[in-house]
């Protein structure tokens, strides 16, 4: 892929792929709440004849490149362009010389949710050290066409039905886009956040260890984000908890979340990213502590 190549991906389609949904629509210009930050109000713009966005709380705006670089913190047009190819919705021979939108239409079809066993999904979670077992118990197997095209994926399902999509070579969201809640007791005092379902896995993977660094506690609730442009929909659901633990990234973005959540319930909340302050998630320290 190419600049050209990439500044015709439909900014609706690529921001879609990454579980992003439109708030709402006026004329040509098209209103989210924004993919860089936690915010309340939706304050980033795209517009569809242009495809170009602006992101009114951080006063930044551009293309697809630009975009990419603010989500990535990097000015490496060369990586931007790698990571396009990974994530972009549109295969690269469907690119013509003119940017022309593409018809709407879902992006999944013929939908299957399966029992996990591919082993190439099965490498794929081996790779990022976490425990089979839990990950079949938690996550399916899901298929699904792309424009007749066939494929399948790790899929985390989430509280409206969708689910969080991962193989070795996609990660994406298969609508619609919400938060994840795993109640494992009606009773239960203290509820655990993650940023995302690899970090909730991995927590859990953790746990079958007797020397977990985050101590053993099988009475836990979970409430995983998929994306902490969704804390908005997680603060409600944890007002009931007594206690409340955040699992969230070693970032600005992770930081702030935390922060969201501690101005709203005080001192009842718990940041345990300080156990791993020198590792960028829970996967990363699972990865990495050599457990």
């Amino acid at each position: 892929m190419n600049i050209e190549q990439a500044k015709q991906i439909r900014l609706e389609d690529f921001l879609l792929s990454l579980g992003h949904l439109p708030v709402r629509h006026s004329g040509i210009k098209t209103w989210y709440y924004s993919p860089l930050r936690i915010e309340r109000t939706p304050s980033f713009k795209v517009n569809t004849n242009r495809n170009l966005w602006y992101d009114y709380g951080l006063g930044k705006g551009g293309g697809i490149i630009e975009l990419m670089m603010e989500m990535h913190h990097t000015r490496d047009i060369s990586h931007i362009l790698k990571l396009l190819v990974k994530q972009s919705p549109v295969s690269i021979s469907m690119l013509s010389t003119t940017f022309r939108p593409l018809p709407s239409e879902p992006v999944f079809k013929n939908v299957e949710a399966l029992p996990l066993s591919k082993p190439a999904l099965l490498k794929y979670l081996a790779e990022r050290c976490l425990d089979i077992a839990i990950c079949q118990k938690y996550c399916r197997e899901v298929h699904y066409s792309i424009k007749n095209k066939r494929y399948f994926a790790i899929g985390f399902p989430n509280r409206a039905g969708g689910y969080e999509l991962r193989n070795p070579f996609y990660k994406g969201c298969m609508t619609p886009k919400d938060i994840s809640i795993i109640n494992t007791d009606d009773q239960q005092h203290e509820c655990c956040v993650f940023e995302g379902f690899a970090d909730f896995l991995s927590y859990l993977t953790f746990q079958q260890h007797n020397n977990s660094p985050f101590g053993s506690n099988s009475h836990q609730d979970f409430v995983v984000l998929n994306s902490v442009s969704n804390l908005r929909k997680a603060i409600p659901v944890l007002a009931d908890y007594g206690s409340i633990l955040t699992f969230l990234d070693n970032d600005k973005a992770g930081q702030d979340a935390h922060q969201r959540i501690a101005t709203e319930y005080g001192d009842k909340v718990q940041n345990m990213s300080l156990f791993f302050p020198d590792f960028k998630d829970v996967n990363d320290f699972l990865c990495k502590s050599g457990r």
